[in-house]
């Protein structure tokens, strides 16, 4: 077995691919969390609303998503403005069928008035779901563990265990 330090070098990029996701991760969810927290509720009309259909990849491996999209205005100090962010810090949902985005869509009629909550420092910045998305901890909590394990295969070989 030659000690040439390849196993090393996966080893430390193995460590900070996992310290950029979990970290990366983390500052996302963190970004959600404040939009939630310090976004304020306005009311809002609906003005209309789609599905964006998008395809991916070649032939023999199409992964088709479909994105619903709500198009909505609501006023702050008299001013008017327009958004179509239905997510807190542009986590979109794409679902994987066509039924489950128009499910979707069924909460949001065109004229309906529903609330939106919007940002008091940058108003002409909305969204209409206030919650978070928990597929994001999932990820971090993978970086983690990716530095983890990195970090014990780099304490093993400089042991020489």
């Amino acid at each position: 077995m030659s000690d040439d330090g390849d196993g090393a070098g996966g080893l430390v990029l193995l460590v900070v691919i996992g310290v950029a996701l979990a970290g990366g991760t983390w500052y996302m969810h963190q970004g959600q969390q404040d939009a939630v927290r310090e976004h304020e509720p306005v009311e809002a009309t609906v003005l209309s609303t789609s599905i964006d259909r998008t395809d991916e990849g070649a032939d023999d491996d199409r992964e088709v998503t479909f994105s619903p999209v709500v198009a909505y205005e609501y006023e702050v100090d008299g001013e008017t403005y327009r958004s179509t962010t239905v997510r807190p810090a542009g986590m979109e949902k794409a679902y994987d069928g066509e039924r489950e985005a128009r499910a979707f869509l069924a909460e949001y009629e065109p004229g309906q008035q529903v609330t939106a909550y919007y940002d008091p420092a940058a108003p002409d910045e909305a969204f209409l779901v206030r919650e978070t998305t928990g597929g994001l901890l999932r990820f971090t909590a993978v970086g983690a563990l990716a530095a983890v394990l990195g970090v014990g295969g780099l304490l093993v070989r400089a042991l020489g265990l």
